[in-house]
């Protein structure tokens, strides 16, 4: 996060300190914010939203749960991105070059209609298919991120939220 995301974390620290019955000193939000500056404010977000929507405790969470709920969302998600590398390996044994594949998976269907092909990884050498690999999971990695952002800010839910945030903080000082 930079200077720029500072109204965004604003926002979120006092609509969590709302939910939470809680309160946010002027020091206490800037040492939240130097802690979380080497994430981005989309992490910082959807990491605040998981612990809004799972967090029993009727008090604000500390630094450390957010760090959390961050690095413990990108390591599944690594995992589920290998998951589906390896799965299309099978595919490529199986079906090969002619056959179609059986992608179940959206991310990975959208991935292999517009960036790559069942023919590009049947014909790789093992050298390539290493940085193909290294390719697939940075695309699945960012699809997937943004796939969350999109829940958040698109449709008819983010114009809910949108006007529900502005009518939370417009009072507020």
């Amino acid at each position: 996060m930079d200077k720029t995301d500072a109204e965004r974390f604003r926002n979120l620290m006092l609509g969590m300190a709302d939910n939470f019955r809680d309160s946010l000193s002027k020091e206490g939000m800037r040492l939240r914010f130097e802690m979380l500056r080497p994430y981005s404010i989309e992490q910082v977000e959807r990491a605040g939203i998981e612990i809004m929507c799972s967090r029993k405790y009727n008090k604000m969470p500390p630094v450390a749960e957010f760090i959390e709920a961050i690095e413990g969302a990108a390591l599944s998600l690594e995992t589920k991105a290998n998951h589906q590398w390896n799965t299309l390996m099978e595919q490529v044994r199986s079906v090969g070059w002619y056959g179609t594949p059986s992608i179940e998976d959206p991310i990975t269907r959208k991935l292999m209609t517009g960036r790559f092909s069942m023919a590009s990884l049947c014909e790789a050498t093992p050298r390539e298919l290493s940085f193909l690999r290294r390719d697939f999971l940075a695309a699945y990695l960012a699809e997937e991120s943004m796939g969350e952002v999109k829940l958040i800010t698109d449709g008819t839910n983010g114009k809910k939220v949108k006007k529900l945030a502005a009518g939370i903080f417009k009072n507020v000082s």
